[in-house]
């Protein structure tokens, strides 16, 4: 019985979530929209990683219950390598203009004379309190990361802010 008051938590607060996302938000603080595997990844959970300290709190909750899926690390390798590729191009064009180096050819064989700014994949901060929820909505079954230890007070299970805070917000890093 317990597994099954846990599942049915579980499908409550990800019905929750989606039926909320689009009411609670003002139009210019709208949250990014991520698969369903993305967003119902646990806090910390399937390669995520803590995000650093000056975006760990959530810009919508103002909670420090954020982190970064494991994609982040590949799209950061990703711009670093468009980066590199930028500057060099870039470099090779700037002394092609003043007549130091050969010129920058596209595909076809045409001579660059202005390199596009590079590629920025996506980075995702996400905020994990609605997952944190669980323990409020089953009545002691506690699901909070943070064993509802906020700031050194230690609430009752289900009653810390992070347990009655739904915010489910992704937002990109750059």
């Amino acid at each position: 019985m317990q597994i099954y008051i846990q599942y049915m938590s579980r499908v409550e607060l990800v019905v929750k979530r989606m039926l909320d996302e689009d009411k609670s938000a003002p139009k210019n603080m709208k949250s990014i929209n991520l698969s369903s595997t993305m967003m119902d990844r646990c806090y910390l959970d399937g390669g995520g990683f803590a995000t650093p300290p000056w975006c760990s709190m959530c810009c919508r909750c103002g909670h420090k219950c954020t982190d970064q899926p494991k994609e982040n690390k590949v799209a950061s390798k990703e711009t670093a390598k468009y980066q590199r590729q930028w500057c060099a191009d870039n470099e090779q064009v700037r002394k092609y203009t003043i007549s130091q180096g050969p010129p920058l050819l596209n595909k076809k064989g045409n001579v660059i004379t202005n390199v596009p700014p590079p590629k920025f994949l996506p980075e995702y901060i996400m905020c994990h309190c609605w997952q944190q929820m669980m323990s409020y909505v089953a009545a002691g079954v506690s699901g909070c990361y943070f064993k509802c230890l906020v700031d050194g007070i230690q609430y009752e299970i289900g009653k810390c802010p992070h347990c009655k805070c739904d915010c489910s917000f992704v937002v990109d890093k750059l």
